[in-house]
């Protein structure tokens, strides 16, 4: 059997970006799991763009009147906490 060719690429002249630079941002804080990381995000993103808290996608699915304790608080609150930096941040560009 004859030995296969082996064709090698060239590198290019130059790299083209795979994905396209992401625009700077505070990172969620290190402390929060990556689940809840996303939700700081989304709410970074609304406060930055002006939306009003109430936009909050995360709804309270607490039962008993508000008595007991569910994992859609956490999600809520986080999204709070992005949505007050995110609207700290479009302050300080405001102010320049």
């Amino acid at each position: 059997m004859p030995a296969r060719k082996v064709r090698v690429r060239e590198p290019l002249l130059f790299q083209s970006p795979i994905a396209p630079l992401r625009k700077l941002q505070p990172l969620a804080p290190k402390s929060l799991p990556p689940s809840l990381r996303s939700g700081w995000d989304k709410g970074y993103e609304a406060g930055k763009n002006g939306l009003p808290r109430e936009e909050n996608p995360y709804p309270d699915k607490r039962a008993d009147y508000h008595r007991s304790v569910t994992f859609s608080r956490a999600w809520r609150n986080v999204w709070h906490e992005g949505w007050d930096a995110g609207k700290r941040e479009r302050e300080k560009k405001e102010k320049k």
